[in-house]
């Protein structure tokens, strides 16, 4: 229960942080090294999108798939030892494994997820900034 606390406390002591550091930052960024910082930003947006998009690929279509196989291994496992002497537990390990096979073909719905919250977190506030 303490530890839920610590890290409320640390969180919006965080938020507060930036909160107090962030318009003195903008001070500090007058507007000809912001122009500066713009047009970095400009020149590596669209290459550091394309790269994004790529790790989210890999990560939808390559670690996603051999996490889930993980748990298909496992669940396997448990189900050849004989543990599931009852029908219950039969009937659980089953669905579990048809659960799990079912997610292993979620791959274009966890790249969508990235690509959404790329959207959410990176490209629409980017597009602020441009308009």
């Amino acid at each position: 229960m303490i530890r839920k606390w610590w890290v409320g406390i640390v969180i919006v002591g965080l938020l507060v942080g930036v909160a107090s550091v962030g318009p003195w930052w903008v001070q500090q960024v007058t507007p000809r090294p912001w122009g500066t910082i713009q047009t970095w930003v400009d020149q590596i947006w669209w290459p550091a999108t394309v790269i994004r998009c790529g790790v989210y690929a890999l990560l939808a279509w390559g670690v996603y798939p051999l996490w889930v196989q993980g748990f298909i291994r496992q669940a396997q496992a448990v189900q050849e030892q004989g543990a599931l002497d009852d029908e219950e537990s039969r009937r659980v390990a089953e669905a579990r494994l048809h659960h799990l096979y079912r997610a292993r073909q979620r791959s274009p719905w966890v790249f969508g997820a990235f690509l959404v919250s790329d959207g959410v977190i990176a490209q629409f506030p980017y597009w602020l900034m441009q308009n």
